[in-house]
């Protein structure tokens, strides 16, 4: 533990309690909440009897206001406005993060925040985090397999978020969303609640679970979140209308597709192949029929390939972006107009008057620079991961994700815009997701799985080609209407003519939580359950 910070501190006056707490935290970070809380009281009783007469006496006012100061520090706050308590009893706000926390993906590591304590990356195991400590698609049994004598290494590890990493303030809701007999809002706020619990007691937290710290709220089927403590679910998947723009593509292609599969297992050349396809090309161009082109595209690509297709065991992220997602991306999404795209080398910056500090560096990113000189507006971001499994072991694939879009809603509320609409696609493997984001109500950012589903292999996985296009069809046309929000923001910001709802929004918006640290896990906390 350091040195005793309230006699260091020779003035009185300048005592500050959570600064003394958060020194504490700094120096031990895998102690407990209530650990620290104890260390804490024991240095004001050593001040009290080991300081000065002014230290000895203001020590003493501050064991006397010790419940207070306790709660404080401990419980999140249930409205924004909470009546002040004196300045040196009660805690200050929790500081932001002192510098830029740059968030590097794929070989790379991740530049945490700037604290004093001692990080061993050298010793750091270079296992994906998604496979360990924030495999949300794991089951129930998977906790127990923290109990074996031998963990991977991974497992040694834990990811810590002290309490000045995200706010304590649990002012959300109520959710723009009617859900009949269902209270969104209040139903986020208790998850919140008890994943701020579980970070105190350096717990092992889900991916929905982290990002619910920075009000961020994993509405999916397939992996834990808040959905799992509601009972009807269905019912606020319904809410959200996950197929919203979504068209369905016509019966041309799906027998195209169908036709290359059946050439291919009969045999056929790849010059008869190709002339099918010259025909189908035609046909499509005389109807005007843009969905099949953009998938006729997709399957001349497949079929370039035909006589050297191979997927290595380990295939880097380039590679991986050029072979399945790069002419899926471009005939699609690509072609929303006032927008640019960039493949592996965008920087995206939260908005200057947000509090974020976090640079992120997406695998795909389409966004407009036009409209605004001082702020570029991403539309839709991607993360890509190849076989290879992730070296980031701060924080998983699906958490940055959430973070990003994050950042678009948050620039287009301050903007003006609004209703904010975020898209993001995270692709492992061949598994590919896609995400939209929305602001409904105070602080409830809800991220929704839109839909899961599996990328080409070979050619013969031509079938998949029509359900992939109707999903980044989707995309295009929610972003196609988000830059024609944008657009319509300009102007009534010319006009100035909506001020005071502007400001309205700019309250929903909340600080996403900072990089956690890693720390190796003690053996004492080895086989605490995983708060899920």
């Amino acid at each position: 533990m350091p040195k005793n910070y309230f006699i260091q501190t020779k003035d009185p006056c300048n005592w500050r309690v959570q600064n003394a707490f958060h020194r504490l935290e700094e120096a031990n970070p895998q102690a407990t909440h209530r650990v620290l809380l104890k260390e804490l009281k024991k240095n004001l009783k050593q001040a009290r009897d080991s300081g000065t007469r002014a230290q000895s006496e203001e020590a003493e006012r501050l064991l006397g206001s010790w419940k207070t100061i306790k709660d404080k520090l401990t419980r999140a706050e249930e409205k924004e406005d909470v009546a002040a308590e004196q300045q040196d009893a009660a805690p200050t706000a929790a500081p932001s993060d002192s510098g830029q926390s740059i968030i590097v993906y794929g070989d790379y590591n991740v530049a945490g925040r700037d604290l004093n304590v001692t990080h061993n990356h050298a010793a750091a195991p270079q296992t994906s985090a998604d496979d360990t400590n924030h495999d949300t698609n794991s089951s129930d049994s998977d906790a127990k397999s923290w109990d074996s004598n031998n963990p991977h290494p991974q497992r040694r590890t834990i990811c810590i978020y002290d309490s000045s990493s995200y706010s304590l303030k649990n002012d959300i809701g109520p959710a723009d969303c009617d859900i009949q007999g269902i209270d969104l809002g209040e139903d986020c706020r208790l998850y919140r609640k008890e994943s701020i619990r579980g970070a105190q007691e350096r717990e092992s937290l889900s991916d929905g679970r982290i990002l619910s710290l920075s009000y961020i709220f994993l509405l999916s089927d397939t992996q834990r979140c808040v959905l799992s403590t509601l009972r009807n679910k269905a019912a606020v998947i319904k809410a959200f209308d996950k197929n919203a723009r979504l068209k369905r593509v016509g019966n041309d292609l799906l027998l195209d597709c169908k036709s290359m599969v059946d050439m291919i297992d009969d045999g056929s050349t790849q010059e008869a192949i190709a002339r099918q396809l010259h025909t189908s090309f035609d046909q499509a161009e005389y109807a005007s029929d843009e969905v099949r082109l953009a998938g006729l595209v997709m399957l001349r690509n497949l079929v370039e390939r035909l006589n050297h297709w191979r997927f290595p065991n380990e295939l880097k992220e380039g590679g991986f972006i050029k072979q399945a997602l790069l002419n899926i991306v471009e005939a699609t999404v690509c072609k929303v107009q006032r927008t640019k795209s960039d493949w592996g080398t965008y920087s995206m910056v939260p908005h200057p008057k947000s509090e974020g500090k976090e640079i992120f560096l997406p695998d795909f990113t389409l966004y407009n620079a036009e409209i605004s000189s001082e702020v570029r507006f991403e539309m839709i971001t991607m993360e890509v991961k190849a076989t290879k499994p992730s070296r980031n072991k701060y924080e998983s694939d699906l958490v940055r994700l959430g973070k990003q879009l994050q950042i678009i809603i948050d620039k287009q509320v301050l903007y003006g815009v609004p209703n904010p609409v975020a898209m993001g696609v995270l692709v492992r493997g061949l598994e590919i997701k896609f995400f939209r984001m929305t602001l409904d109500g105070n602080g409830l950012y809800f991220h929704v799985e839109l839909a899961t589903l599996y990328l080409m292999r070979s050619p013969s996985d031509a079938p998949l080609i029509p359900a992939i296009l109707e999903r980044f069809l989707q995309l295009k046309a929610i972003v196609q209407e988000s830059v024609d929000n944008l657009y319509s923001a300009a102007e009534h910001r010319r006009h100035e003519d909506n001020i005071d709802a502007v400001k309205s929004r700019k309250k929903s918006i909340k600080r996403a939580c900072s990089t956690p640290i890693l720390c190796s896990k003690s053996e004492s906390r080895k086989k605490r359950k995983r708060r899920t």
